[in-house]
């Protein structure tokens, strides 16, 4: 397992100036997350003179001393993990980095999900709400319809 660069408020030195580049948005969002903000006036740049490739421009570490470097090695670290109780995560699930990258994991399921499920037609008659199938036979959605009063 690899090893994470600790995290240290103590050093303000240059090496604390460092710029970090992070072209996956989905990591950006993480870092933003946990307070570690974007290089003041190099917010974004190009890759290699590509529009299409932006990356987010990180500074070193958060005001409360959370590590860009740190979170970069545990995002690394929980993609690449073969086993689930290798991840980041589940061997730090109170670390605020933790929560960001799973909240980053459970939109990416919801939305999995949202493209697989069956759609539904909801209706509100009072406080009864109707979740009906429009492939379902014309005898089902009557009976459906009727249980909340319509």
């Amino acid at each position: 397992m690899p090893q994470l660069p600790a995290q240290s408020k103590a050093n303000a030195s240059p090496l604390f100036q460092q710029t970090y580049a992070v072209s996956d948005p989905n990591l950006a969002a993480c870092l933003m997350a946990v307070g570690i903000p974007l290089r003041p006036g190099e917010e974004v740049s190009m890759l290699t003179g590509d529009a299409n490739h932006l990356a987010f421009n990180f500074i070193a570490m958060g005001e409360d001393g959370m590590s860009t470097a740190f979170c970069i090695a545990a995002w690394n670290q929980q993609r690449n993990s073969k086993r689930k109780e290798d991840d980041f995560s589940a061997q730090n699930p109170d670390h605020p980095f933790s929560f960001a990258m799973c909240t980053i994991a459970n939109r990416i399921a919801l939305a999995a999900y949202l493209k697989s499920a069956t759609p539904a037609v909801c209706i509100k008659r009072g406080s009864s709400i109707a979740a009906i199938d429009p492939a379902l036979d014309r005898a089902r959605t009557d009976f459906i319809l009727n249980r909340i009063g319509i």
